[in-house]
């Protein structure tokens, strides 16, 4: 509160387990559900890059570490 009192910008700090629940995030979908081929249901964060007439998409998952 003192900052806010001092008129400094600033905002809470989200914890990892709370991004799931962010109102934001999920008004602009940043977050996306996805069934990886060997790892299952996982949450992935969608690119923040938009084009008006080409969709960026990812083509695959991203492979497993240390290899496909």
């Amino acid at each position: 509160m003192l900052l806010r009192r001092l008129d400094v910008p600033c905002a809470p700090v989200n914890a990892i387990g709370d991004l799931m629940e962010d109102e934001h995030l999920k008004a602009i979908g940043l977050l996306q559900a996805l069934d990886h081929p060997s790892e299952g249901a996982i949450v992935k964060v969608r690119s923040p890059i938009r084009f008006s007439e080409t969709p960026c998409v990812a083509a695959s998952p991203a492979p497993k570490f240390g290899g496909a």
